[in-house]
């Protein structure tokens, strides 16, 4: 994204690339620019601003059906979402990303949005949910290794492990035994 030092400068380019997007009729573009607008507010501590600007950006993607930049966008929103302690928005936000990524088939992406919903059920203290979640993870990993995800997997289970215990080590045996689909209720929606 736009390191501080150029953001000054930045940001008016960024809102008339903007609106130059929407004079062009060019999507993908007012979905980049608006993701690179959602950096401003989010820096500044307006993380509602940050996620209504990210949440058109993933509304502009899934209409032009660029589902890669969706996930993302959604993802972000999960992200943000989180750090402002909305658990339900974040959970709804990183569920449909993680639909995405399974259609796209990106094991990194799967990885790192499973554990974004099992952050998010030890947050809430949902150790069950928290500790499927982390088993389907750990089952997956047994396929081989998913580049990139060993960075975000200490994190992710430090945080998630405060819901370690007799109820989360349950779960996480049956987790092993479930997809990554299956232990967030996605294999009984329909995708599309």
């Amino acid at each position: 994204m736009i390191s501080t030092g150029e953001g000054a400068a930045a940001w008016p380019l960024l809102e008339d690339s903007l609106q130059t997007f929407r004079d062009l009729g060019l999507r993908r573009g007012e979905a980049q620019v608006l993701a690179y607008l959602a950096e401003k507010p989010r820096e500044d501590g307006d993380l509602a601003r940050a996620i209504e600007l990210t949440l058109q950006s993933a509304k502009i993607a899934g209409e032009v059906d660029w589902a890669w930049w969706q996930f993302l966008q959604l993802h972000g929103a999960a992200e943000l979402e989180l750090q402002r302690g909305n658990l339900d928005a974040a959970e709804n936000h990183a569920l449909a990303s993680l639909d995405l990524s399974l259609s796209l088939g990106n094991r990194r992406s799967i990885m790192l949005v499973a554990a974004k919903l099992a952050v998010i059920a030890a947050e809430r203290g949902d150790a069950e949910r928290a500790g499927r979640l982390w088993g389907a993870i750990e089952s997956d990993e047994t396929s081989g290794r998913v580049r990139g995800w060993e960075d975000s997997r200490k994190e992710c289970e430090a945080l998630v492990m405060r819901a370690d215990g007799p109820a989360f080590a349950r779960a996480r045996t049956e987790g092993h035994l479930l997809s990554i689909a299956e232990a967030a209720g996605l294999d009984s929606r329909q995708r599309g």
